[in-house]
């Protein structure tokens, strides 16, 4: 089974400030890095969104590991075969800060 993908407007924000900053402090290379490692958790998610660890089971939540210092967490709905993306997380930050 195919799902489709979306992006809540909240971890739109935050990808695009993880983008910022590596292209901002870091290189282009490390952008382009990201992106490959975002399309490629994208595609693993349309196909196979419950192999990851379960967040919040009663409310299908899932986390992944993005990158070594970000998580990304996404709902499943299955009955419409969606994944939203909630959120993608900077560990460093106080755990308490995370609002999905």
């Amino acid at each position: 089974m195919v799902y489709k993908v979306i992006i809540s407007k909240k971890a739109q924000s935050e990808i695009l400030n993880i983008m910022n900053y590596f292209s901002n402090d870091w290189s282009l290379k490390e952008v382009s890095v990201f992106q490959n490692k975002l399309d490629k958790l994208l595609s693993q998610l349309e196909n196979m969104p419950e192999v990851f660890i379960s967040y919040q089971k009663q409310y299908n939540i899932f986390k992944v590991p993005l990158t070594k210092h970000n998580l990304l967490f996404y709902k499943i709905y299955k009955s419409e075969n969606i994944v939203e993306i909630l959120t993608v997380f900077n560990v460093l930050q106080n755990p308490n800060k995370l609002s999905l």
